[in-house]
This record gives structure tokens, C-alpha cells and sequence, in this order.
């Protein structure tokens, strides 16, 4: 069963993010600070009250990234939005999140 508290989204234009962000309380963005897709001011106007910074990279990345963006999704609140590039990397990490919650990875 899917979570019905968690989003995944790629990259938004500046004036689609408030009515994409509205619903939620939480958001972990997991390309770089500094990519022009990172939104946070429209993002806080949107009233999200979490923000996080997870670059994740797929192979690419170190076991710790991955642990700290595990750590994140069970960790802030709902609902929560994970925004990558174009979603795919978002929706991996959420079928992982899902894997290891269910007992999946043993």
C-alpha cells in the first residue's frame, strides 16, 4: 500500500510551486542548493515549514546520503514532498523508503 502522505515531483516552473507546494508541510529537494530548480522562497511562501537539502544521485551517491535522506523522510512531517530532476530518483527513494519500512531489505 502506497502512502497517501507523500508527493514526488521533477523540476516545477517558479509559478506552478505554490499551488504544488500548498498541501504540503514538508520538502526535501534532492539536487544541489545551489540548481537553478530549488525554489525555497517560493517554497516558504507557499507555507512550507520544512525544507531540507538532500542531494541524492542514484550509483553516484554514498551510502550516507542515501541513510540521511532515509532519515529525513521518516523523520519530518506529513505530507511530504520529494522533488528531484524529473521524479525518478524521488520515486526510487520512496519505493526504498517503503522496501526498508516493510522489512524488505533484510
Amino acid at each position: 500500500r502506497l502512502p497517501g502522505d507523500i508527493g514526488l515531483c521533477g523540476r516545477l516552473p517558479p509559478e506552478s510551486v505554490e499551488l504544488v507546494a500548498k498541501p504540503y508541510a514538508s520538502w526535501v529537494y534532492l539536487n544541489l542548493a545551489n540548481d537553478s530548480g530549488f525554489l525555497p522562497r517560493e517554497l516558504e511562501l507557499a507555507g512550507v515549514q520544512h525544507v531540507e537539502v538532500r542531494p541524492f544521485f542514484g550509483p553516484a551517491s554514498s551510502e550516507r546520503q542515501l541513510e540521511m535522506v532515509m532519515e529525513a523522510m521518516d523523520r519530518l512531517p506529513r505530507p511530504l514532498m520529494l522533488q528531484c530532476t524529473c521524479g525518478n530518483r524521488a520515486g526510487l527513494l520512496l519505493l526504498l523508503w517503503l522496501a526498508r519500512g516493510h522489512g524488505y531489505s533484510r
